[in-house]
């Protein structure tokens, strides 16, 4: 049986990795301690506690827990699915869980105010994180990568940088910062859905895609279930995930953008404009003459 030679393979240790379940509570309690515990004048609602908390069971479900045997050694589509969540779904909640006022006070200073210009960049971003996840999953580039678990988790690592940086760009707005328009964060969210395609179209249309973890069909658990379906699952988890982390985002954008231009509807931001009874009147901007 496939479950028996499963189990009798695996040591608890992997089943249940330790070290990432000590990260996890390690970031707890930083969490708690700096964040929750500060006597900061902006308080950490219980809405962002429950994304943080969120964004640590997540992390080490797909990290530490027996999906990542599953993902690491035998379905890619496995391994997708894990790379999705920790791509497109924790970094959004995990940013959401930050309060921004002390994010600003602490990192967002005039010395570091052009390095973040650079690496908040769109279209550095953008483009750095599509090709890297482009190159990881084609098929040479990841069977070199995961020969070594040291480089294959310095990788991910560098991916999960990259899409903070991008859901950085599309959630937060920085006084100070070359920020997007609302209107420019959902062009760079279609965009970046472009971007991504020619990966998704290449996993689910591919033929004789060799990637070393698709085992499954070896094993006996699903005979039919062979390497080619594996990859295009995989194709169709990615897009799927991608698409709806965007969307999401898409639709609350602008929704707020809605809410914000109802809200300004009727204010005239002008000091030498005023608004009587519907009717706009613009007053001199020398209201008063120098005598001599």
């Amino acid at each position: 049986m496939f479950s028996e030679k499963l189990i009798s393979q695996q040591t608890w240790y992997e089943w249940w990795n330790p070290v990432y379940f000590l990260v996890v509570l390690l970031f707890a309690y930083l969490y708690k301690r700096f964040v929750i515990g500060s006597d900061h004048e902006e308080a950490v609602s219980k809405k962002q506690m429950n994304y943080f908390y969120i964004s640590l069971i997540l992390f080490y479900i797909m990290n530490g827990s027996p999906f990542n045997v599953m993902a690491d050694q035998y379905l890619f589509s496995a391994h997708v699915l894990g790379l999705s969540i920790l791509l497109f779904v924790i970094p959004p909640f995990f940013i959401l869980s930050l309060p921004m006022t002390r994010i600003r006070q602490y990192f967002w200073n005039h010395q570091k105010k052009e390095l973040m210009n650079f690496l908040l960049h769109p279209w550095f971003t953008g483009i750095t994180f599509n090709v890297a996840l482009t190159l990881y999953l084609t098929p040479r580039v990841f069977n070199v990568i995961h020969e070594s678990p040291f480089f294959s988790f310095l990788y991910q690592l560098l991916l999960f940088a990259a899409a903070l940086f991008v859901w950085w760009t599309i959630i937060v707005q920085v006084p100070g910062l070359k920020n997007l328009s609302e209107f420019g964060r959902i062009c760079y969210i279609f965009l970046l859905s472009l971007l991504l395609m020619p990966i998704g179209i290449y996993l689910l249309i591919g033929e004789n895609l060799s990637y070393q973890m698709s085992e499954i069909a070896s094993f006996g658990l699903l005979p039919a279930f062979t390497g080619r379906y594996d990859h295009q699952l995989a194709g169709g988890i990615l897009k799927t995930i991608q698409l709806l982390s965007y969307g999401i985002a898409m639709f609350i954008i602008m929704r707020n953008w809605a809410r914000r231009e109802e809200a300004e509807e009727g204010k005239v931001p002008d000091e030498n404009i005023r608004l009587v009874q519907g009717v706009v009147i613009h007053l001199k901007e020398n209201n008063h003459v120098k005598r001599p």
